[in-house]
């Protein structure tokens, strides 16, 4: 699985730990940093980004470092865009009307829009100020995950304390994510657009 996927798989997941009764904001943005082994070095390196979403099938996440990365739905456009290693030479953006990937990204956040109650998809435990949820078989498959472990400043299990995340990934090593921070936020149609930079290659 490659690093944007686990980036947006892990993403979904984010606005899917407030009690059933609590609200998900329709719009809401969300910093946070990935953790994860060097399979070169072996030593602990770190990716920053930040996600906005508009309910309902609106996206855009953008990754800084180590690279540059952006991925933009409209709910009826997709861009996955690279910057260049090096500059001035070409960056590389894929284009897709639609997509599977988003498709389903696009679903689970409004699945979510109603809480994390047992459901289809998953079911919860709870222990103390942590909870994990295991994926049906369907799910897991789609997802290319089997479980997520979740852990908050307190036991409200609220979206905006959510502090850690751990992705157990079906053929790959888990992924961890620390939540920087969660608010509201105010979009509109620019934010869910992209502007395709000069110097770049485009496929579709």
């Amino acid at each position: 699985m490659s690093k944007m996927k686990k980036i947006l798989f892990a993403i979904t997941l984010l606005v899917s730990f407030t009690l059933q009764a609590a609200e998900i904001p329709k719009q809401f943005k969300i910093q946070f940093q990935q953790k994860y082994k060097s399979k070169i070095s072996n030593n602990v390196k770190s990716s920053d980004g930040f996600l906005v979403y508009a309910f309902p099938k609106k996206i855009r996440i953008e990754v800084s470092k180590p690279d540059q990365i952006v991925f933009v739905s409209n709910g009826k456009k997709s861009w996955y865009y690279r910057a260049p290693f090096i500059e001035g030479e070409p960056g590389e953006v894929v284009v897709n009307q639609g997509g599977d990937n988003l498709n389903l990204l696009a679903n689970f956040f409004d699945i979510l829009q109603s809480g994390f109650a047992d459901n289809d998809h998953f079911r919860t435990v709870k222990n103390g100020t942590k909870i994990e949820l295991l994926f049906s078989a369907k799910f897991s498959q789609q997802m290319k995950m089997k479980s997520a472990e979740l852990e908050f400043s307190d036991n409200s299990f609220n979206l905006m304390k959510l502090k850690k995340m751990k992705l157990n990934y079906l053929e790959a090593e888990s992924g961890n994510f620390e939540i920087q921070s969660i608010q509201s936020a105010t979009t509109d149609l620019k934010t869910f657009d992209f502007i395709i930079p000069p110097n770049t290659k485009v496929s579709e």
